[in-house]
């Protein structure tokens, strides 16, 4: 019965957790770190004030594991592009390697004409303009796999091992996307007054990837 207990309480603490990380998310991604409000936070999870404090040690903790939980759905979306991107470093066709470098471009150009992009898309932005102690968690989940496998892709299409100019490369395309995203108000307007054959996400894939890679 004890046991019993015992885990029914450390169920609704990871519930409380749960709850608190996904209004933090929202939060910090609407307001940013400074500006985010705790007793908005809290009464979004639907927990008492004092429940961040004791689950996080206040507004820092919060936002490490707000951050931590960002950098695992990131994963979870590029994970089948780096699946793919993986397998075609090991093939000898040009193409689908130009493929695989679209389908990681992808997930972050969608942002820039997606209505309501995704939480964790701002907090990554957030992140690049004015990093917190937290950025560490994303440079290394996020944005360091992404430019190594973009430099290894963009080497192999020439059968090489990747060089200093692959990085710089990989740099300026990440770079170019997260631009997309920060004018993301300016691209849509722009888009929209482009015909059909040259809007949307796979245009802008492509006109990043053949400048690249010229």
């Amino acid at each position: 019965m004890r046991t019993r207990s015992h885990g029914t309480a450390r169920e609704d603490a990871e519930r409380t957790r749960a709850k608190l990380v996904a209004a933090g998310i929202r939060e910090f991604a609407r307001s940013g770190y400074e500006q985010a409000n705790l007793r908005d936070i809290s009464s979004s999870a639907g927990v008492n004030l004092a429940m961040i404090s004791y689950h996080f040690d206040g507004k820092a903790g919060l936002y490490d594991n707000v951050v931590r939980d960002v950098v695992r759905q990131v994963s979870d979306v590029f994970n089948d592009a780096y699946q793919n991107a993986d397998l075609q470093l090991l093939q000898p066709e040009i193409e689908p390697k130009r493929q695989a470098l679209a389908g990681l471009m992808r997930p972050f150009l969608e942002m820039a004409t997606q209505e309501f992009p995704p939480d964790w898309g701002w907090i990554l932005m957030r992140e690049q303009l004015q990093p917190s102690k937290a950025f560490k968690l994303v440079h290394e989940g996020v944005v360091e796999r992404f430019l190594r496998t973009v430099a290894a892709l963009r080497a192999s299409i020439d059968n090489r091992q990747p060089d200093h100019d692959d990085m710089l490369r990989a740099i300026a395309m990440y770079g170019e996307v997260m631009v997309f995203i920060s004018a993301k108000a300016s691209v849509q307007i722009l888009m929209n007054d482009m015909s059909a054959e040259v809007r949307g996400v796979e245009s802008l894939t492509r006109t990043i990837i053949d400048r690249h890679l010229a």
